[in-house]
């Protein structure tokens, strides 16, 4: 599982389904420019997907939303799909092997650390 900060800056470095590119302070202000919208959708549905128990009050706070904006955000993803999906699949792809580098160093220290105690 991976922090809210590293999901955001994931979606902040890949250029938005529109095609242009957001500044964070702009993504968590209160914007209606579509690419700081869609970027809002992809930081809402990878949270939920990265995040360790994620809640839609607990993304809601994290982004200085609602919560029923959060799964507003989630609805909207579902219906657009075809707009976000190269854009997902290529931040999954990202995140993805966060993940894995994560759980490869956690393997490592457990592995150092019985090296110790033995």
């Amino acid at each position: 599982m991976l922090r809210f900060e590293a999901i955001v800056e994931e979606v902040i470095a890949a250029p938005m389904p529109c095609g242009a590119h957001v500044v964070r302070r702009e993504v968590m202000n209160v914007s209606r420019r579509l690419e700081n919208v869609q970027a809002r959708v992809l930081i809402c549905v990878l949270a939920f997907k990265y995040m360790h128990k994620p809640s839609s009050p607990k993304i809601g706070r994290l982004i200085d939303r609602d919560h029923s904006t959060v799964l507003h955000a989630v609805c909207c993803f579902k219906r657009d799909f075809a707009v976000y999906e190269k854009v997902y699949q290529i931040l999954c792809r990202r995140l993805s092997a966060k993940v894995q580098q994560k759980a490869a160093r956690r393997q490592l220290a457990i592995l150092s650390l019985e090296e110790v105690a033995a």
